[in-house]
């Protein structure tokens, strides 16, 4: 089961998935999604979509969309930078684990429980094994590596300008 960050705060939320509120399903797998900031009420409302070609990325290393892929940082009174992180829960089987593709970072810098070959875990065709159970609300602090994707930024750009 996926790792629970520390020092953060968790906010539940009714299971959703596929667009819908479902019952919550027990025997499941922890995961985390770091989402773009933009994304976090359609994501909240709805769950996770997949992309163009039917994935969901997921990860059972909460530091690792933390750090990552959870983007912008939001930033409050005094200079404290903040990051969302969806927690999720996926159907054992339903996903398949592999490292991360583009091999930009030294992950074990970041993630150093989780093997980097299992960092990654993809759903393909199955949104509905996903259900979005919580969001954690976490401070960044000076021990938190914060490299990012090409792609990441890119995000992260868009948005910006849609806030």
């Amino acid at each position: 089961d996926g790792m629970l960050p520390t020092r953060a705060i968790k906010f539940a939320l009714g299971p959703v998935s596929s667009g819908e509120r479902v019952p919550p399903r027990g025997g499941w797998k922890r995961a985390w999604h770091g989402p773009s900031l933009h994304a976090v009420e359609a994501i909240a409302r709805r769950g996770l979509l997949a992309d163009a070609k039917g994935r969901i990325f997921l990860t059972p290393s909460f530091k690792y969309p933390f750090c990552l892929y959870s983007v912008p940082d939001i930033v409050v009174a005094g200079g404290a930078r903040f990051r969302v992180v969806f927690e999720v829960r996926v159907a054992p089987g339903a996903f398949w684990e592999h490292g991360d593709h583009y091999d930009f970072c030294q992950l074990g810098l970041i993630e150093g429980c989780v093997p980097p070959e299992k960092l990654e875990w993809e759903v393909v065709g199955r949104p509905d094994a996903v259900q979005v159970v919580g969001l954690v609300l976490k401070q960044l602090g000076p021990e938190h590596p914060t490299l990012r994707h090409d792609t990441v930024v890119r995000h992260a750009c868009q948005s910006l300008l849609r806030l």
